[in-house]
């Protein structure tokens, strides 16, 4: 399936947004052991838009997913809906946006994790007349030194209806110091919905009758949201359960994350089982202490040295400003029966407060123009990362 840049899809930034998408190649990186090429793009096909920020790279490219977002917004008019969850935020430009959006009619309204009180965004936000709610725990489990931690934008603009979700907050150093995606999916009516009530939910400071079932639901196009806190298992976990082989030419269990704690040891032990049994099991991750966990795991295999992942498949960016933010897991196995290509993406990290405690989301994506795009992206990262 064939995809092109935004700016030849919506008609803005026409140019210049074209060529990164289509050439990806405008400064040279100054981090050592960091390739060349600017991996900022957007690109769209179908009812999926995949973007991609680039904190090595050039202006442009590191602006990618909120100047998107920003275009996104600035489309919102009369009788049009702007709802959106966001954790940290210190960006005035697309606060503005949006304060603009209310102001020409449209209906726009924040949820907020309370790190965004007293900022200038929120002034703005508020200065318009943007109805704000600020949860100073989780929004829905409001337990102790939980968080609102989701980052998603429900857009009903000119009757389309869009589902943007994004690993990256509002701020600076989102753009400049992390690599982030941003995923928009339209026309999914049941996830667009789903995700509308659970925007409701978190608004509203309660799960309102919603239990651990009701917390995930599959969408009208191969797609699943998955949201949080759960009382139940383990979710990615029980998501790695459901591979059942690996095939030459398949074989990718991949993930960039910028946490992944011992709290989720079952997730690093069904990698390891999985590395075992064929799969070509690879992770970038932000943190040492993380990565360290994730090589070794919990010795739950008698200490056995040919259950670890190796340092060749567990690797960290170089130096220590520009590293990754995504929460992003690739599957190309047999998944649930059959062999498929699947991106799990958005705000959820692999700690136990991000399953047990915090607001959070997880989309997943079964798409073969999504996956190559994901795929394309995480081999860049692993190319400039290190072991």
């Amino acid at each position: 399936m064939g995809g092109h840049s935004y700016g030849r899809r919506f008609g803005r930034l026409r140019g210049t947004v074209t060529a990164v998408a289509l050439i990806g190649v405008l400064v040279v990186a100054m981090l050592p052991g960091v390739a060349a090429a600017d991996t900022g793009s957007c690109v769209a096909a179908g009812d999926y838009e995949v973007c991609f920020n680039d904190p090595t790279g050039s202006a442009l490219s590191q602006n990618m997913i909120v100047d998107r977002l920003r275009e996104l917004v600035r489309e919102a008019g009369p009788g049009d809906r702007v709802h959106l969850a966001m954790y940290t935020w210190t960006l005035t430009g697309i606060a503005s946006d949006l304060a603009t959006a209310k102001t020409n009619g449209a209906d726009v309204r924040v949820v907020v994790d309370d790190k965004v009180a007293g900022t200038n965004a929120l002034g703005i936000l508020e200065d318009a007349g943007v109805p704000i709610t600020v949860c100073a725990l989780s929004c829905t489990s409001q337990q102790n030194r939980s968080i609102q931690h989701n980052r998603f934008f429900l857009l009903d603009i000119g009757g389309v209806e869009r589902l943007a979700v994004t690993s990256s907050n509002m701020t600076v150093t989102q753009k400049t110091d992390r690599y982030n995606d941003l995923l928009v999916i339209s026309n999914d009516a049941r996830l667009y919905d789903f995700y509308s009530d659970y925007w409701n939910r978190l608004n509203a400071q309660s799960w309102r009758g919603w239990t651990d079932s009701d917390r995930e639901r599959a969408g009208d196009l191969a797609t699943r949201g998955y949201v949080f806190e759960r009382d139940d298992t383990d979710v990615v976990a029980a998501i790695l359960n459901r591979v059942t082989a690996c095939r030459s030419g398949d074989a990718k269990i991949w993930l960039a994350l910028s946490k992944f704690t011992r709290s989720r040891a079952a997730i690093q032990q069904r990698l390891e089982q999985l590395e075992n049994l064929g799969c070509n099991v690879k992770i970038i991750i932000q943190r040492s202490v993380d990565e360290a966990f994730v090589q070794k795991g919990t010795s739950w295999n008698n200490n056995d040295p040919r259950t670890f992942l190796t340092k060749s498949k567990v690797r960290q960016m170089p130096g220590s400003v520009v590293d990754v933010h995504h929460k992003l897991m690739l599957i190309d196995a047999e998944y649930e029966g059959r062999y498929q290509e699947v991106v799990f993406t958005s705000s959820h990290n692999f700690t136990g407060p991000a399953l047990r405690k915090n607001d959070e989301n997880w989309v997943r994506v079964e798409d073969p123009f999504v996956f190559s795009q994901y795929r394309g992206h995480f081999d860049e990262l692993y190319a400039r990362s290190t072991d």
